[in-house]
């Protein structure tokens, strides 16, 4: 059993995820841009989290968050669930589509850390030499 986080109230942390051995599952289709979109818009309302930044790659996804209220527990629950539930049914498939491992999260402790991951998680496509562009990236990315 992993040790418990220390979550703060009011603390800004980037989250990265991946699929199970690294398959694309995540994909940049029409269905996974719109229920990974809805989940997370949903975790985040039922959670008081505030998404500053997302980008869903074929085989992990990261976020910039705020979380005002200490919640990230439950946020990261809920969406890791609903997200895994609803592409399982999509793909006709019944295995984890998440990897082992629990979500990764990483506080961020200044302003400077905050504005270089939204940063980061926005040029994800290109940094990975997916897309020239981070606009022409036709997953689910904040920009």
């Amino acid at each position: 059993m992993t040790p418990p986080r220390h979550i703060e109230a009011g603390a800004y942390y980037l989250l990265t995820r991946n699929t199970t051995q690294r398959q694309f599952w995540l994909k940049p289709c029409a269905m996974v841009v719109q229920v990974f979109g809805y989940c997370l818009a949903y975790a985040a309302a039922r959670h008081s989290i505030d998404v500053l930044a997302v980008c869903v790659m074929s085989s992990h996804f990261h976020a910039v968050i705020f979380d005002p209220t200490g919640q990230l527990p439950r946020f990261l629950h809920w969406l890791n669930q609903f997200v895994a539930k609803c592409l399982n049914v999509h793909w006709k498939r019944r295995e984890n589509l998440f990897e082992s491992r629990q979500t990764s999260v990483q506080r961020l402790g200044s302003r400077e850390d905050v504005e270089r991951f939204i940063a980061y998680c926005i040029l994800n496509p290109v940094t990975a030499g997916v897309v020239p562009r981070s606009k022409m990236w036709p997953g689910l990315c904040s920009r």
